[in-house]
Order: structure tokens, then C-alpha cells, then sequence
């Protein structure tokens, strides 16, 4: 059929940061005294014939206390955020000139390989399924949307990523010339159709860190987060 398979362990990746306990020890004591100048401020100008009752000031103090369990979670997770961003990074840099899988649906058939020799197999692309399938069936079109290879596969198979590479043979025998295709995939069960996820391949060029987290440069003018990645090939 022209089409070599594999399964590959899906990669998941954890996270890094540190903070200044200088700067929360300043801001919840900060906080406990502007607290307590209010409070102070406050039983100066009340009412002598209505003063403070004893279970409105633990109130207030009760209120203040749980203000300070707030901040010390929320600086917690700021923490935590931290660290992951920052071990996220790092496992991104580990990547750079790494190829991978990640969402698509692009083909590039016959591209030069790194010694510099044409290669007629196709890049690697595939799917992820969520749960097990019976049948799956591959689309391949041009890019006039004409169907030029269209593959069954009768066999069971587990949850998770597979690739393949296409060696530009369609359906009428002929080999199909270097240039950019798409896929389509379907799985089913016995259940029905089941949820894939289409798969391309790019080489991580660059890795950056912005506004919108760690980036990573692979290719087609694109790049995907760190979380994108399905497989590392």
C-alpha cells in the first residue's frame, strides 16, 4: 500500500520559577497594618452609645486573617506558575532541531533529506486516536482537492499516535510528483466513528518565550506551543 507504520509513547512534558519572600513578608504586613489603622480609626469615631461589640472586632480580625490566607494562596500559585513556565522553556530548547508531530493535515512529498538527497518517501504525518478502532480509513488529496491515494486498513488498534510516511504512489498506480498534499482520516469501532486527530511533521527551528508562553518554530511559517506536540520523532 506504500505506507509504513509505527506507535510511539506520547510525550507529555512538567514545569519551573522561584519567588522573593521579601516581597510577600512586605506586602502582608502591609496589608495587617493598613487593616489594623482602620480598625484603630474606627473605634476612635464610634458612636459612644452604640460602641463595638466584642464579636463585631473578631469579625473584623477573622475577615482580615482570611484576606491574608487569599494572598498567601494566590501568591502559591504564582509560584507553581513559575516553575512551570520555566520547565517548560527548558524542554522546549531540548527540541530545537528535533522533528515532531502535532496538529495538521499537510503532506510534503519528495523533500531533500538532511545528506542532501531527494527523498521520495513523504514527511511523516498520522493521527492520534482517543480510544481503540477496528478500521481506519486515509485520504490523501492534491492541491486541487483531487483524491489521489485512498487506503482502508482492516486491523485493530490501540488508543494513541501513528505515523506514516507516503511513497507518492496513487490510486492508478503512477507516482505522484514533490509538492505539498493533504490527508483526511477516519476511525471507527463497532460503536461508529470515533474521535483522530490529524498529525503533520515539522523540524523545531527556534524556540522563543512570550506573552503567549513557550513557542516553538517549526516550519510553514508556524509555530505551535510546547503543548502541541503529539510525538518526537
Amino acid at each position: 500500500m506504500g505506507f509504513a507504520a509505527s506507535i510511539n509513547e506520547v510525550r507529555s512534558n512538567g514545569h519551573i520559577g522561584e519567588s522573593t519572600q521579601n516581597n510577600k513578608a512586605v506586602k502582608e504586613e502591609s496589608l495587617e497594618q493598613n487593616f489594623l489603622n482602620m480598625l484603630l480609626t474606627q473605634l476612635k469615631n464610634q458612636d459612644p452609645t452604640n460602641p463595638m461589640q466584642n464579636h463585631e472586632m473578631t469579625s473584623q480580625i477573622a475577615q482580615i486573617k482570611t484576606v491574608q490566607g487569599i494572598e498567601s494562596l494566590n501568591q502559591t500559585v504564582n509560584n507553581l506558575a513559575g516553575k512551570i513556565e520555566s520547565k517548560k522553556y527548558l524542554d522546549a530548547i531540548a527540541l530545537k532541531d528535533k522533528d515532531v508531530m502535532f496538529r495538521g493535515n499537510s503532506i510534503t512529498l519528495g523533500q531533500m533529506t538532511a545528506e542532501g538527497r531527494d527523498n521520495t518517501l513523504s514527511q511523516p504525518f498520522g493521527f492520534e486516536l482517543f480510544s481503540p478502532a477496528q478500521q481506519i480509513m486515509l485520504t490523501i488529496e492534491d492541491k486541487q482537492g483531487n483524491v489521489v491515494q485512498h487506503i482502508e486498513e482492516d486491523l485493530p488498534m490501540s488508543a494513541g499516535v501513528y505515523h506514516y510516511r507516503w511513497n507518492g504512489q496513487g490510486l492508478d498506480g503512477s507516482v505522484h510528483p514533490p509538492g505539498k498534499y493533504t490527508f483526511s482520516i477516519t476511525a471507527k469501532n463497532e460503536n461508529g466513528v470515533i474521535a483522530t486527530v490529524p498529525l503533520m511533521h515539522g523540524r523545531v527551528s527556534s524556540v522563543s518565550n512570550n506573552a503567549q508562553g513557550t513557542q516553538l518554530a517549526v516550519g510553514f511559517n508556524k509555530t505551535i506551543s510546547l503543548d502541541e506536540v503529539r510525538e518526537i520523532l
